[in-house]
């Protein structure tokens, strides 16, 4: 009996270091910080009502979306990131589209929902916080990420530049 306890305490030992190690090197850290400096630059402009520099981070944004292959390396998630990629690729394609300023806000909330689920999946320690503005989004609410815990509303710009609440730090 004694043999067959340390037996399997032997094999759940050997599982769990293994998952352990699938675990870690499932993370995207490179990829997933540069997308992070990008959208964050894409928020600030669109914090001080500038379009054009919103548009020119995007610009980057997408760049690394659509180019880096990292999410690739990983066949046994495949399908759980085709899908997260391909819903990123959709909502950085429409605010790559916006004429103006409001169209690229509302394109915003999409790309910020797909990035919260990235950064969470990846199990990455930020010192980002999420944020929600209940008046965003046709009145539905927006979340977004940010550097601080002060209220800089991307979505409303100056108009209404701290509307919103802090709803944790990831």
């Amino acid at each position: 009996m004694k043999k067959l306890f340390i037996l399997i305490a032997l094999v759940f030992l050997i599982t769990s270091t293994i998952l352990a190690q699938e675990s870690g090197n499932h993370q995207h850290s490179e990829h997933l910080e540069t997308l992070l400096t990008e959208y964050l630059e894409i928020k600030r402009a669109l914090v001080n009502d500038n379009f054009e520099g919103a548009k020119s981070a995007l610009q980057s944004f997408s760049q690394e979306i659509t180019t880096n292959n990292e999410m690739k390396h990983h066949p046994e998630h495949s399908l759980m990131h085709e899908t997260h990629h391909s819903t990123m690729i959709t909502a950085v394609e429409s605010a790559s589209n916006a004429e103006n300023i409001d169209q690229l806000r509302n394109s915003f909330d999409e790309i910020s929902a797909e990035l919260i689920k990235a950064v969470k999946n990846q199990n990455i320690k930020t010192n980002l916080h999420v944020q929600f503005c209940p008046m965003a989004d046709n009145g539905d609410g927006a979340r977004w990420l940010s550097e601080n815990e002060e209220i800089k509303n991307p979505y409303y710009g100056s108009m209404m530049s701290t509307c919103g609440s802090l709803q944790e730090q990831i």
